[in-house]
């Protein structure tokens, strides 16, 4: 079963994924969550933010690559 547990939406910005690590330690302290799946569009591709996900919470990320990304798909 999927439950999507917090939407934030906000005008466009260069650095969103800077709101994303405070969203994702709070539900990980309030919650106690791991193993989770963390949706995100093209504008969250950040490697501090893949690690955070994949080595801190155990989890995975589905985040679309930037077009000016120089990480291999």
């Amino acid at each position: 079963m999927s439950l999507c547990l917090a939407l934030f939406l906000q005008l466009a910005s260069h650095h969103d994924k800077n709101n994303a690590f405070p969203l994702l330690n709070k539900a990980k302290e309030l919650l106690n969550l791991t193993g989770f799946n963390f949706l995100a569009d093209a504008a969250y591709d950040s490697s501090d933010l893949y690690d955070f996900v994949h080595l801190q919470s155990e989890s995975t990320a589905f985040i679309p690559h930037r077009t000016s990304s120089k990480r291999p798909f």
